[in-house]
C-alpha cells in the first residue's frame, strides 16, 4: 500500500513510494544538515505513452524547493527521472506533497502522495555525554503546550538493539551510557535549519510505556519519555 512505502522510507533513503496499474515511481534521497535532494524514478509499466505528464510539488513555508520538470510523455516501458531539491527553513510537522498526472489512453489519472522528506531526514546525530546537560534540560520541559504525552499501545516487543536501530535510521545519534536504567534509551540530534541556528532534540524512550513529547521553541527540544 501507499501508506506501507511511505513508512519504510521514513527509515530509509531509497524505496518504492508508489506503485499501480500504469506507473511506478520508486525514490533515492540524499540528506546533508539543511539540504537535502530527492529523485522520483517514474517508470511507465505499460507499452503505450502516458502522455500529458505533470508533476508539481505543493508549496509550503518550512521548506525551500526546486523542483525540476518532466517530460510531456513518459515512453512505453521507460524510466523518467525527476529531480526536487529542498532546504529546510524551520522545524515543520508536516510534509510536503507531490501530485502526479497523466493521460493513459485518453483516460485522465491523478495521484497525490506525500512525500518522504520528513523532519528528521534534516536532523544530525548530536552526542551528548554528559548525563547533567541531557537531564537538566530536559527537566526544564515540564508541562504543554512544549510536552505531549501519549501512551503507546498494541504495538509488538521491541528489544533494546531494535530500538536502537529504529532511533538511528531516524538520524537520531544514541547516547550510550547516559541512562543508569538498561531499560531506557537516549538519543539527541540538531535539527539543522538553513539560517545555521541548529535546533535540539532529545529523546528517552522506555521499552514498557509510551512517549511524550516535550518542545522548548528556544532550542526546539523534543523530548520522547515513558513518563
Amino acid at each position: 500500500s501507499v501508506d506501507l512505502c511511505l513508512n519504510n522510507l521514513l527509515i530509509k533513503n531509497s524505496g518504492i513510494l508508489y506503485e499501480a496499474q500504469h506507473l511506478q515511481i520508486g525514490v533515492k534521497m540524499q540528506f546533508q544538515k539543511a539540504q537535502g535532494r530527492m529523485v522520483l524514478y517514474m517508470g511507465n509499466k505499460e507499452d503505450m505513452p502516458l502522455e500529458q505528464t505533470r508533476a508539481v510539488v505543493s508549496p509550503t513555508l518550512s521548506l525551500r524547493v526546486q523542483a525540476g520538470q518532466v517530460p510531456p510523455a513518459f515512453p512505453g516501458k521507460k524510466q523518467v527521472q525527476w529531480t526536487i531539491d529542498m532546504q529546510c527553513q524551520e522545524p515543520f510537522t508536516t510534509p510536503p506533497t507531490c501530485t502526479v498526472s497523466y493521460s493513459y489512453v485518453g483516460q485522465p489519472v491523478e495521484i497525490t502522495l506525500q512525500l518522504p522528506s520528513v523532519i528528521s531526514k534534516f536532523m544530525s546525530p548530536a552526542p551528548i555525554a554528559d548525563p547533567n546537560a541531557f537531564f537538566g534540560a530536559w527537566k526544564n520541559i515540564a508541562a504543554p503546550p512544549q510536552k505531549l504525552q501519549e501512551l503507546v499501545k498494541g504495538i509488538p516487543a521491541l528489544d533494546i538493539p531494535t530500538v536502537k536501530t529504529l532511533l538511528t535510521n531516524m538520524r537520531l545519534g544514541v547516547c550510550e551510557g547516559l541512562d543508569p536504567n538498561p531499560s531506557n534509551i537516549v538519543a539527541a540530534s540538531n535539527v539543522c535549519i538553513a539560517s545555521g541556528v541548529d535546533t535540539l532534540v532529545m529523546v528517552s524512550s522506555c521499552l514498557r510505556f509510551g512517549v511524550a513529547v516535550k518542545l522548548h521553541r528556544t532550542d526546539f527540544a523534543l523530548c520522547l519519555d515513558p513518563t
